[in-house]
């Protein structure tokens, strides 16, 4: 088994822990009170904008994704965006039948729109598809809510790699698409010891 990470631009990305408990932070609190500190310090008045930081980096750790095993913030130059890339990594054994990456970057029951699907090459993967859609779900007060999807699949290693982005703003996506590839092929194998 292989073990992978992300060497991704601390200027465009902040790792969110999906855990809390192998890491330097108590809680999600610990985090988001560190994080504000860190990227409000550029701020004229940092004191000013820490608390809507504190705010948002609370929320991005609270997040519900079930199965992700990587979170990734983008660019918060905002404290009110909460656009963040969750990443999911699968052993290609696991998974029944010959799903292709199209199909992962499809959408799933929920979607509104017909994906628009797009491949291209890639240094790490060999070839990366891209999954773009407009989606429905639930909030938390039972209102249907539509939200653009963005969908990054590849392969290698033995494992499927899958990048998704849920934004009520579509623009925000558009702008994250060359970054979120670039995070995408800054992954880096290393064995697992034992």
């Amino acid at each position: 088994m292989t073990g992978y990470t992300f060497a991704y631009d601390p200027e465009l990305w902040i790792a969110v822990p999906l855990d809390f408990a192998p890491t330097e932070w108590a809680d999600a609190d610990a985090w988001a009170d560190d994080v504000s500190r860190q990227i409000s310090a550029g701020a004229p008045d940092p004191e000013s904008v820490r608390p809507a930081f504190y705010e948002t980096a609370l929320e991005v750790a609270a997040l519900d994704t079930p199965g992700a095993a990587d979170r990734f913030w983008y660019f918060p130059v905002d404290a009110r965006f909460v656009s963040v890339v969750n990443g999911y990594a699968v052993p290609r054994d696991v998974i029944e039948g010959e799903a292709t990456l199209e199909q992962f970057a499809g959408s799933d029951d929920e979607s509104i729109t017909v994906p628009s699907i797009e491949s291209f090459d890639s240094a790490v993967f060999g070839r990366l598809v891209l999954g773009l859609t407009t989606t429905a779900f639930q909030d938390d007060d039972d209102q249907r809510v539509v939200v653009g999807q963005a969908r990054l699949v590849g392969e290698t290693a033995g494992h499927i790699f899958l990048f998704e982005v849920l934004d009520r703003e579509l623009g925000r996506i558009a702008l994250m698409l060359e970054d979120m590839t670039t995070l995408m092929e800054s992954v880096r194998f290393s064995a697992d010891e034992g």
